[in-house]
């Protein structure tokens, strides 16, 4: 997953795989199970060429802001922009994309005030311009729509190699999510299919 070529729009994104317990069918029948669990995988995708470029597996209980600094640890190259859901906007999410350099296009949360960290101006940019144009006019303005990319991948995994989980110990659950993610962009590489509006 390593290259030093410039990502232009990096899109991150994370998702729940099964460890074990019950189905989805027996948990609506039955209503909630203590002995259902998973871990959380966090994965970064390059816009351009739909390659997986980093991925995190972390415990159930570890949220979201807390994933895209240890992302962008992975990954050597420089990036231009960040692209993730309202669940990034965090602090330690705006400081560690500008210690990268990298602009941050993440959707203020409802009822945002403005940051006075100096760091956060980036976050305050997307927030005025939020209250500028209206949510839906500003993610269209700044190509928020690239992140359902990272959408895409996240089904390509699932679909193609299951949503669960075989191994039952951390290190190995990593292994296995990194020979998936591997995989999987050895799949994208022999071709992606091009799609054009009829």
């Amino acid at each position: 997953m390593a290259t030093r070529k410039k990502i232009k729009h990096l899109v991150i994104d994370s998702t729940g795989l099964k460890l074990y317990g019950e189905g989805e069918w027996r948990v609506k029948m039955r209503k909630w199970t203590k002995h259902r669990t998973w871990r959380k995988l966090h994965i970064a995708l390059d816009a351009r060429t739909q390659q997986l470029r980093a991925a995190l597996i972390t415990n159930k209980d570890v949220v979201d802001p807390s994933g895209l600094p240890r992302l962008l640890k992975q990954i050597d190259a420089p990036v231009e922009r960040v692209l993730a859901d309202g669940a990034s906007d965090s602090r330690e999410c705006y400081r560690a994309l500008a210690r990268r350099g990298a602009r941050p296009i993440i959707p203020p949360r409802k009822g945002s005030i403005f940051w006075s960290e100096e760091s956060l101006e980036e976050r305050n940019r997307n927030l005025r311009g939020v209250h500028k144009r209206g949510a839906e006019a500003w993610k269209k303005q700044a190509g928020y729509h690239r992140r359902s990319l990272v959408e895409t991948a996240i089904f390509r995994l699932k679909a193609l190699f299951t949503d669960k989980l075989r191994s039952r110990e951390i290190e190995r659950q990593r292994r296995e999510v990194m020979v998936r993610c591997a995989a999987l962009n050895r799949m994208t590489s022999l071709g992606m299919p091009e799609s054009y509006a009829v």
